[in-house]
């Protein structure tokens, strides 16, 4: 079974970083670079040393860093090309990404992201972004995140990249790599397979989520985490406290795990639930509450 795996996920991986040198051939068309040739051949050649090492009656099995490698390497690749065929430099089309990305630029520029109308943050970034709208079909005119999203967000600014970009392009390698550490050594080889759901298809798959600006991804990680470090009760409540600082979505997920905490230490159910609320409340008490103090009415 496992050698079916690693052939599984070495074939996988292999066309994975083939497809990739044929976008960048497509780059190459365009602008004629150096650097997309040089990519492009040697990510062709990976490819299909790859599928080569498939076909080998004993695959070492120090081969499945390959298959993390691989999967981290296209996002770089991704990433590239997005950079270079996107403008202006924002390269970010989804509403929230420009949304949180204006927050942190007024953050930085001393002012309070919940009191500004972002109703014109498509014109203001020159995008025709996915929008999201509000029941009456407009756009969303006051921030709708936690503050973790623009915090995090504004280290990159101060250094002169794109924010929600960068950030997302790092969360997103940061998924794949804990994913794959954590798994079981016989499934590695094929735990990131279902992140190729969609790819070459029409319409978004995994990676253009990020590439676009959808900001899910960060908070994924935050899950991510929590699901790694479970046993250790005060992580997992500090990892999902920051997952709700980031989007409302994971907040969503809080019914399941207090139902999971209560099954799971039955002589401790009442603390466990209290001290896990608890602590996950702290934390996002302690990030947004300067913003609750600052315009209570407008972070509501």
């Amino acid at each position: 079974m496992s050698g079916t795996l690693y052939r599984i996920g070495l074939i996988s991986s292999g066309g994975l970083l083939i497809n990739i040198g044929f976008l960048l051939s497509g780059a190459i068309a365009v602008d004629n670079s150096l650097q997309n040739t040089v990519s492009m051949i040697a990510v062709v050649i990976l490819g299909l040393i790859m599928l080569v090492l498939a076909s080998l009656r004993r695959i070492p099995d120090y081969l499945r860093w390959l298959i993390l490698a691989a999967f981290v390497l296209e996002i770089i690749l991704q990433a590239v090309l997005w950079v270079q065929s996107s403008t202006p430099l924002i390269n970010i089309t989804a509403d929230s990404g420009l949304y949180t990305e204006l927050a942190g630029e007024l953050f930085l520029h001393g002012q309070n992201p919940y009191s500004w109308d972002y109703g014109g943050v498509f014109d203001f970034f020159r995008q025709r972004a996915a929008s999201t709208p509000v029941l009456n079909g407009s756009a969303e005119s006051p921030y709708p995140y936690p503050a973790l999203s623009f915090l995090l967000v504004a280290p990159f600014q101060l250094l002169g990249l794109p924010g929600v970009f960068s950030l997302s392009i790092i969360a997103h390698i940061a998924v794949l790599v804990l994913i794959f550490i954590n798994t079981p050594r016989s499934w590695q080889p094929v735990v990131l397979l279902p992140i190729l759901v969609g790819f070459g298809y029409p319409g978004p798959d995994f990676t253009t989520f990020t590439l676009v600006g959808v900001t899910d991804i960060v908070w994924v990680l935050a899950l991510t985490g929590m699901l790694v470090v479970w046993k250790k009760w005060k992580w997992r409540a500090i990892l999902y406290g920051l997952a709700v600082s980031l989007k409302q979505s994971p907040a969503l997920l809080a019914p399941f795990i207090l139902v999971r905490l209560w099954h799971e230490t039955p002589d401790r159910r009442f603390w466990n639930l209290a001290r896990f609320a608890g602590l996950s409340a702290a934390i996002f008490l302690l990030i947004n509450g300067p913003f609750i103090l600052w315009n209570p009415y407008s972070w509501f």
